[in-house]
């Protein structure tokens, strides 16, 4: 919808049916942590008390010609901003979650913390506020807690639309599939559906020997490159189409070898299969590998997608909790990668 089509605004006492009817919809009940439908008469007296009578809350409504499509709530609790927001059934998907959120905060006290909770199983809110600076801090049994992290905001939206142009980019006809050393087999079932579905002829294993053991590396059980082609091996796939580089440490290493594989390969293109948690750093190591090595190809990101609440294999705390480690990997070895925005210009050029 044209920006001159809709508006946020502060919500006014008559909104309260409006709002109501949002609330009370099936698919955002099934969303909400309570679940349950709420009579009006008894919304319209909460609704009056939060917002009308205490002005530490604020409520904004997003508005078009029909009227109310959507509302986000900050209500303040022990000096903190809880924030909730939903958009009419008939309009999810269409990205107003997205522009009423990003504008909503931009209301609310820059002194104050702002924090959400999310059920585990609602997938489209946590991209919705990770898209908007907010990180995943905590987990319990059945909600993800996030918080607003207004000094990184710029950096984090970035990296989180970085990760996602990633999640759906789509596979393409290349001269090898690459499968960097990490989290065991997790990455590896996706390289054999590539392998198997016939969208490269090579599989290319990089990692080593040495840091395979607990002990070598912190919360973090690896298995040998050998064990990597042996279970390619024992689900059909050739040996003769294997290749296995072992001499890599990090992944600055796997880049560069795989890189220096495939310009003497005249590779055109290749397949990066890591863990999705872990493929916007790898993919940024693997642009900046390219472009020393000169190699001119194209790289097409296949990840390994797991849920936000799994342990990776061979390892210790959850993929979000990984994906905040990624973040803080990205900024510590800057120097060996390209940046953030030339990944999304990669992606998103013609």
């Amino acid at each position: 919808m044209p920006e001159n089509k809709f508006k946020i605004a502060k919500a006014e006492a008559g909104d309260a049916k409006a709002i109501w009817l949002i609330r009370n919809s099936r698919p955002v009940r099934k969303n909400s942590l309570t679940g349950k439908a709420i009579d009006f008469k008894s919304h319209k007296a909460w609704f009056a008390n939060k917002y009308f009578n205490r002005p530490v809350n604020h409520c904004f409504v997003l508005k078009e010609k029909k009227g109310i499509i959507g509302y986000c709530r900050f209500d303040l609790c022990k000096n903190k901003y809880v924030v909730s927001i939903a958009v009419g059934p008939s309009y999810h998907g269409s990205g107003f979650g997205d522009r009423l959120l990003s504008r909503a905060v931009e209301f609310v006290e820059a002194n104050k913390e702002i924090i959400a909770e999310i059920k585990l199983k609602n997938l489209q809110s946590i991209k919705l506020f990770q898209k908007n600076g907010f990180e995943i801090y905590r987990q319990d049994k059945e909600i993800f807690h996030l918080k607003l992290n207004r000094q990184k905001n710029s950096f984090y939206k970035d990296a989180v639309k970085l990760y996602y142009l990633l999640l759906k980019q789509p596979p393409r006809k290349s001269q090898a599939i690459i499968w960097p050393q990490g989290d065991r087999y997790d990455r590896g079932r996706k390289v054999l559906e590539l392998y198997q579905r016939k969208w490269a002829p090579i599989i290319a294993i990089t990692g080593n020997n040495a840091l395979i053991g607990e002990n070598d590396r912190a919360e973090e059980k690896n298995i040998s490159v050998e064990r990597m082609a042996s279970w390619l091996i024992r689900r059909g796939v050739s040996q003769q189409d294997i290749i296995i580089d072992k001499n890599s440490l990090n992944t600055k290493e796997q880049a560069g070898n795989i890189m220096n594989l495939a310009k003497s390969k005249k590779y055109k293109s290749i397949i990066l299969v890591g863990s999705a948690y872990y493929q916007p750093r790898a993919f940024l190591t693997f642009l900046k590998s390219a472009a020393i090595s000169g190699w001119q190809g194209r790289i097409i990101n296949q990840p390994a997608v797991m849920p936000w609440n799994k342990v990776p294999g061979g390892r210790k705390k959850f993929v979000w909790q990984y994906f905040m480690e990624e973040m803080e990997k990205i900024s510590k070895y800057k120097k060996d990668l390209v940046n953030i925005r030339q990944g999304i210009k990669n992606l998103t050029k013609a």
